[in-house]
């Protein structure tokens, strides 16, 4: 029969992407496009509540009363 060899805590990492970079130049397309989407996707999920959130407060102040932006008067109509 066979020794039993124990597991160490961790496997050794040396050099795995130099090994595998070979199998995976063919990929790197891919690769590349996943890791993009990813990323759009996290900031998205990110930035899109902080958009609803302050356009939703400046809905809400408007509403309370507050003045209009001097951009938005209207001209004072002479009588």
């Amino acid at each position: 029969m066979g020794e039993v060899v124990p597991l160490r805590d961790a496997p050794p990492r040396t050099g795995l992407l130099r090994a595998a970079l070979p199998y995976l130049r063919a990929h790197l397309g891919r690769i590349a496009g996943g890791v993009a989407a990813s990323l759009a996707a996290t900031a998205s999920v990110a930035l899109v509540p902080a958009a609803v959130g302050a356009v939703t407060t400046a809905v809400l102040e408007r509403d309370a009363g507050s003045p209009r932006p001097a951009w938005r008067r209207r001209p004072a109509t002479p009588c």
